[in-house]
This record gives structure tokens, sequence and C-alpha cells, in this order.
């Protein structure tokens, strides 16, 4: 069983998972719950998802990806992330225009797959691979242009990081003249 992408009713693209994984959303909701708190529990559930839906869920893998994270597990983050990033673009069918059509953070469904971009996209900035995230997160934002995500702020950080003050300038004028630095200074320690 495959997640798979298509139009719905209303035109509007979206992803389509199999109505057999409402059998393991407690679970994975329980499972969730755990993170930051008792990482191998949230783990072993996670794990017990995938067994049942290796090539589906997408949110566990994402999920599996921040808990390791948390206990500096970054090589096994990093796959986690890379996993859940090749099942959503396995998802896609050959009619997606990836420089055009538009996977809205409004319809639920989409959301697993547009976390997946800014998980793997933070990965990369981690370890500074800026060229990988500064393109998983353009392509969010294409994906997605409300960028209810604030992708936006990462994309700043790696511009201000970078000295391209020119991508920085662009990024503040679409959207509006925000002062997108005001965010960078509380994720540069962090990630930069």
């Amino acid at each position: 069983m495959k997640p798979d992408v298509h139009k719905d009713f209303s035109g509007d693209w979206r992803f389509y998972f199999p109505e057999e994984m409402v059998s393991v959303m407690d679970d994975y909701y329980e499972s969730v719950e755990q993170i930051d708190h008792d990482e191998d529990l949230a783990q072993v559930g996670l794990n017990k998802i995938i067994k049942i839906f290796p090539e589906c869920h997408i949110d566990a893998y994402n999920h599996l990806s921040i808990s390791n994270r948390n206990q500096s597990k970054t090589e096994q983050a990093l796959q986690y992330a890379i996993t859940a990033y090749m099942i959503g673009m396995d998802s896609f069918p050959i009619s997606f225009n990836h420089d055009e059509d538009k996977l809205i953070w409004l319809i639920l469904e989409n959301r697993p797959f547009l976390r997946t971009l800014q998980i793997l996209g933070l990965e990369f900035m981690r370890r500074r691979d800026l060229v990988r995230a500064e393109s998983l997160f353009l392509k969010l934002i294409l994906y997605n242009p409300n960028d209810n995500q604030g992708i936006r702020y990462l994309l700043a950080e790696i511009y201000q990081y970078t000295k391209e003050k020119r991508k920085l300038k662009a990024l503040e004028k679409e959207y509006s003249g925000e002062d997108l630095l005001l965010e960078v200074f509380s994720w540069e320690d962090r990630i930069l």
C-alpha cells in the first residue's frame, strides 16, 4: 500500500492514504505525544506503525526523525527524513508539475509531506548543506505559497548566514516588507 497524489473534486492536488491507516491512528497519536517525554517509547510505537505501513505512513517517519534528532542520533534522524521524502516523492503522478502545481497546507492530507520537506531541510541546515536546504525550502514555498510553516524565516536565516542580501531583500519584498530577520536571531543559535 502506498499513498498517491491526485486532484480532488475541487481541482486541488492532495495526498490520498490507504483507508487501512485509520486502524493505527490512535497508536500514532499516542506515540507522537511521547516525543520530548519518553523518546524510546515514542520510537517503539512509531516503529510498530512502520512495520504495518512501511511504504505509506509518512508522518511516522517524520516523527521518528524528530525523536531521533532529540536524542542526538543525527544519522538516524536524517535517514528517517529521507525515507519520508522518498515515499512522498514516489506518490506524485507524472502529470504533477513540481514547478507550478500547489499542495496547500489547508488540505490536512498534504501536511505530512509538507512537514517532510521542512524536517529534511532542517536536517540539511544542521549539516551546513545550505544548498540542499534552500532547494527544499523553496520547493515548499512553491507548493504552499501561504507559507503556513514559516519557511520564509528559515530561508532568511540561510540568506543572512551566506550573506546573500539580494535574495533576502527579494524574500522580504515577496512577504510585503516583513522584517524576516527578527526571527533569524532566535533560530541562528540553534541551527546555524
